[in-house]
């Protein structure tokens, strides 16, 4: 909740830490955005963003910010970013895609950008989503040899909490082949307060991509019995999720 940074006070923590951390990223996928317009122009004012419209209330909308190093247009099969399969029940997140340029016009890569359905026992509807997802990604591949992004809030669990042999983020990988899963450095990107830990958040990239260096700020994995101040502070006043960051080449 962005309002507790006030007009004409000092930078508030969140906006501190996107700027420490995120702040030499050229794009950015943000998650859970419900007021889209105050974020944008409150939190991330330098970055050109993209999201989709006609979700109203309390939902929480995906965002893509660029620099005016690039631009990020709708894929060219679409008039818009909103990629609606992906909710498959008329209440989830859709996925947002689109392709990145250079300012001069060069395209480089489509990104789609994803928050898949929640919870340990969502497992078979986020196995669905990553079917549309890789039946998507196939479709770009058709269509022209650009590489593909795919990054965001994958709501993975581990296979101890959905009572399965395997994580859920081996079964979407296989799932979603060619591309295949960033290894991250840390064991989680999420955790709450009371020691709820899970690994949400990937990137899966086409094999033609180079992935040069992948961190994680924040305190998500930090050990509750030596840092719990530490998650707590950054839990109340930033998120309950620590960024994936990643150096891509793409050509």
């Amino acid at each position: 909740e962005i309002s507790a940074c006030l007009v004409g006070s000092e930078m508030c923590i969140r906006d501190r830490f996107i700027q420490e951390h995120l702040g030499d990223r050229d794009v950015l996928v943000f998650q859970e955005i419900v007021d889209k317009e105050l974020f944008f122009t409150e939190v991330v004012p330098e970055y050109t963003c993209v999201s989709y419209d006609g979700r109203a209330g309390k939902h929480q909308h995906i965002a893509v910010c660029h620099t005016d190093a690039f631009e990020y247009r709708p894929p060219t099969d679409d008039d818009n970013y909103t990629l609606e399969e992906i909710d498959t029940s008329g209440y989830l997140r859709p996925a947002v895609h689109g392709t990145i340029y250079t300012a001069e016009g060069e395209p480089l890569s489509h990104l789609l950008a994803v928050h898949l359905k929640a919870n340990e026992q969502s497992t078979d509807r986020r196995i669905v989503q990553a079917e549309i997802l890789q039946a998507r990604a196939s479709t770009l591949g058709e269509t022209d040899a650009l590489p593909v992004i795919m990054i965001g809030d994958f709501n993975t669990h581990f296979g101890i909490d959905t009572e399965r042999d395997e994580n859920d983020e081996d079964i979407l990988e296989d799932i979603l082949h060619p591309l295949t899963r960033v290894r991250l450095p840390v064991d989680y990107t999420y955790q709450e307060k009371g020691g709820k830990t899970r690994r949400l958040d990937h990137a899966f990239v086409s094999p033609g991509i180079s992935v040069e260096n992948v961190t994680s700020a924040g305190a998500c994995d930090l050990d509750r019995t030596m840092f719990l101040p530490e998650i707590e502070t950054y839990y109340d006043t930033v998120s309950d999720h620590c960024p994936v960051s990643l150096d891509l080449v793409l050509r």
